[in-house]
């Protein structure tokens, strides 16, 4: 009975979200809150691809922060991995990815204004969307923010992306940064 209404209450949920964002939404910021209006998060992810647009979520998480957990999260591949001719091969490449990976991610972290945040960073192998579900769960996120980039379709198309991906399999509130510019 649970699970009917749950997916009853997402369904819902999908079908206002995207009428609304088809008619109204072209740029500006989304909160899709699970639990009605915090004091205060207390733990916040942001998923980045080192896009403009992660950029945008990371400064967007830490105007919000006020003190709280902000971990900046980073899911790569090793671009070459399926095609190497050995384990230690695909290995070495993996190791290259990773590397590259958290030099960029601290040099993101560096160049955002965090004092008034502890900020952290992880970097994971994997497909972005399940390593982001499996960390929010993981780390009890409060809240996840998305830049305006990461789901790579428009807000009318919403159904099947990223967003309805962690909506679904994570209890955290989602912020999606919009556009700061009409297209």
């Amino acid at each position: 009975m649970e699970l009917r209404s749950s997916w009853q209450w997402l369904n819902r949920l999908k079908v206002a979200f995207s009428r609304w964002a088809a008619d109204h939404m072209r740029c500006g910021t989304v909160l899709l809150s699970r639990s009605g209006v915090h004091a205060r998060y207390r733990r916040i992810l942001v998923p980045v691809t080192f896009s403009s647009g992660s950029l945008e979520a990371a400064r967007t998480a830490m105007r919000l922060c006020g003190g709280t957990q902000v971990t900046f999260l980073h899911a790569f591949h090793a671009p070459g991995e399926a095609a190497a001719t050995s384990g230690l091969q695909g290995l070495s490449l993996r190791r290259a990815a990773r590397e590259s990976a958290v030099s960029r991610i601290r040099a993101l972290a560096a160049c955002i204004d965090n004092r008034d945040a502890l900020v952290s960073y992880a970097v994971q192998y994997g497909p972005a969307d399940a390593v982001t579900c499996a960390y929010a769960n993981r780390y009890q996120a409060d809240l996840i923010v998305l830049g305006p980039d990461h789901s790579g379709v428009s807000w009318g198309q919403w159904a099947g992306t990223v967003e309805r991906r962690l909506v679904e399999q994570t209890s955290s509130d989602l912020l999606i940064v919009g556009n700061t510019r009409v297209s």
